[in-house]
């Protein structure tokens, strides 16, 4: 059982977790239950472990992606609404926390934008019936190849349907 300390991802490009190389369309399993907290690639088709990786401290996480612009991992905590950059090679947070303006601490999620490839956050704990996404710029600081945190744009969004069910999310 995980509570909502848990994050999903289906790899779209091969990635190195630990000293493994994981193949693409391999599932990532972000558990922010453990003490401290793991990462396991996971074959969809058998269910086996691939490999596993433990984080270099219990963020109880509550989101998680592999960036492979970076090779970075990145995960919300429900320590406090912050972002850690993690390498994906050893399970160390890299830099600073990064804190974001939205509640990340219950049932959050992270993506990357297939054409900017900017890093979107959301979470339900931003209101009654909705959620909060970020946009924020990912481009590498040039002084230390960590990345910029700069909002671009903020929407409240709300699940839209009839009788529970969803039609639709207005972007408001």
């Amino acid at each position: 059982y995980s509570y909502n300390l848990a994050g999903l991802q289906v790899l779209g490009t091969a990635m190195t977790l630990g000293s493994t190389n994981v193949p693409a369309g391999s599932l990532l399993v972000f558990n922010g239950y453990a003490n401290p907290d793991r990462v396991i690639a996971v074959n969809p088709s058998t269910g086996a472990t691939i490999a596993s990786l433990g984080l270099g401290a219990n963020h109880d996480l509550t989101a998680g992606l592999y960036d492979p612009s970076s090779g970075h991992l990145f995960i919300t905590s429900n320590a406090g609404s912050v972002l850690h950059e993690i390498d994906a090679a050893t399970g160390a947070q890299i830099g600073a926390n990064i804190a974001l303006p939205i509640n990340v601490q219950t049932w959050a999620g992270l993506a990357i934008d297939p054409v900017s490839g900017n890093l979107w956050l959301g979470s339900s704990s931003g209101g009654a019936g909705g959620g909060n996404f970020r946009d924020r710029d990912r481009r590498p600081d040039s002084k230390n190849a960590h990345l910029i945190n700069r909002q671009i744009r903020a929407s409240y969004v709300r699940v839209i349907g009839k009788d529970g069910e969803q039609l639709g999310i207005l972007d408001t």
